[in-house]
């Protein structure tokens, strides 16, 4: 293998010894300092919207865990996964969220009110978590009502029926798939 000549910046060299030991360490200190800014912004910036959001509702996560019990009950309410359409899919995504958010803000609602002096009197710090705690609430009765409030019955197998111990309920007809039960 042939080896590349090493070439030396003679410049650069000339620069270095007219540096004093203590100015190289103040550079190398705001090199330093320079890079843990650039590596905090750069991590702030990946961090924001959907990034962010898929860290917190990470499914190991507490929070990515309620999100998910959440959403579990409310496809079960709107029958299945297989009866949901792409739309429902983001309704259902948007009321789980807005669910976690507004049972938050009953938390910060009624510590506000433990802490506070007079019973049953909230500070006016709390008026803002008011507001947003009703407005949240209310994209969310909006994000039911699309969803439909009602549950609906899902559809099983004859094998259902079968592993519970109990009988086809559908006797009209041989096809036991077209069996409704309330989940």
């Amino acid at each position: 293998m042939a080896r590349h000549p090493v070439t030396i910046d003679v410049e650069e060299v000339e620069e270095r010894k007219a540096r004093t030991p203590a100015q190289l360490k103040a550079l190398a200190k705001a090199r330093k300092v320079l890079a843990i800014k650039q590596a905090r912004t750069a991590r702030m910036f990946t961090r924001r919207g959907l990034a962010s959001y898929q860290a917190i509702a990470h499914p190991d996560s507490a929070v990515g865990k309620l999100l998910a019990s959440y959403r579990d009950a409310l496809i079960t309410d709107a029958g299945g996964e297989d009866q949901l359409s792409a739309a429902k899919s983001m309704l259902i995504e948007t009321a789980a969220v807005s669910l976690l958010i507004v049972r938050c803000l009953d938390g910060s609602i009624l510590r506000a009110l433990v802490t506070s002096g007079e019973a049953g009197e909230l500070p006016d710090t709390s008026l803002p978590i008011l507001a947003e705690r009703r407005a949240t609430a209310d994209s969310l009765r909006g994000s039911l009502k699309l969803l439909g409030l009602q549950r609906h019955a899902r559809k099983v197998s004859g094998e259902w029926w079968e592993q519970h111990g109990l009988e086809d309920k559908d006797t009209s007809s041989d096809d036991s798939a077209d069996a409704v039960v309330a989940s």
